[in-house]
């Protein structure tokens, strides 16, 4: 892969999200055209990702991961948003292998399903009720990186509690995003407040930890180098 393909790949992409976020673009329209456009590179998003964006996100979650779990290699894993695995491939790295992985566009999973990542994959339309599919208290930990709060049309706090009910009781949701995201004014944080007054979940104090991405000249919102924001809930019921 050449330099010009990822530019290529940054002036598509990134230059949707920015139009997307900056217009307040229609969430069905959103949803459609990032879906065209994940398609569209998913053969070469790894490379992009690991050799054009120095990606660390999905590092950090499987390091986060594995610290809750406490080596526990036998755990019972979902990665939401898995893309193309590449937060299963770092759990993989710490032992785990019970991996679940869940998308909603068909290309960039069959590039996790040929690289074997996970053990079964679930393709969704971007809903939360399509985790209805699952069934209750399934899994021990949930990990989710580079998904949530990125645009109107990703995944926010209302896939919450829906998160909530696949996990067993005493798992965890281990969420990681560029803190750059979490800024923008069409988050419902309030929502996460109730799961815990309702005795659902409870959160941990959020972490901000260096390096969610390496290329600091590649950017969706502005060029540093962002930080990763981990946040880590509890599930009580």
């Amino acid at each position: 892969m050449n330099d010009a393909e990822i530019q290529n790949f940054h002036d598509e992409v990134q230059g949707f999200l920015k139009k997307a976020r900056a217009t307040k673009m229609d969430e069905s329209e959103e949803f459609e055209r990032q879906q065209q456009l994940y398609s569209k590179f998913s053969k070469s998003f790894n490379m992009i990702m690991k050799e054009g964006d120095l990606y660390m996100g999905p590092k950090i979650n499987a390091e986060e991961a594995h610290r809750i779990l406490q080596g526990r290699t036998n755990a019972k894993i979902l990665d939401f948003g898995a893309g193309t695995g590449l937060v299963g491939e770092e759990l993989k790295k710490f032992g785990y292998s019970d991996i679940d992985g869940t998308d909603c566009n068909e290309d960039i999973m069959q590039v996790a399903k040929e690289n074997g990542v996970f053990q079964r994959i679930y393709i969704t339309s971007g809903l939360p009720s399509d985790l209805d599919m699952l069934p209750d208290n399934t899994y021990d930990l949930i990990t989710s990186c580079g998904t949530f709060f990125v645009t109107r049309s990703h995944p926010g706090t209302e896939f919450i509690e829906h998160l909530c009910r696949i996990t067993k009781p005493g798992g965890h949701i281990v969420i990681v995003t560029n803190e750059q995201y979490t800024a923008y004014d069409f988050h419902r944080w309030d929502i996460i407040e109730d799961l815990e007054k309702r005795g659902i979940m409870e959160r941990f104090p959020e972490k901000k930890i260096p390096g969610y991405r390496l290329n600091g000249a590649i950017g969706d919102v502005d060029s540093v180098i962002p930080n990763a924001q981990v946040f880590i809930y509890k599930v009580l019921q």
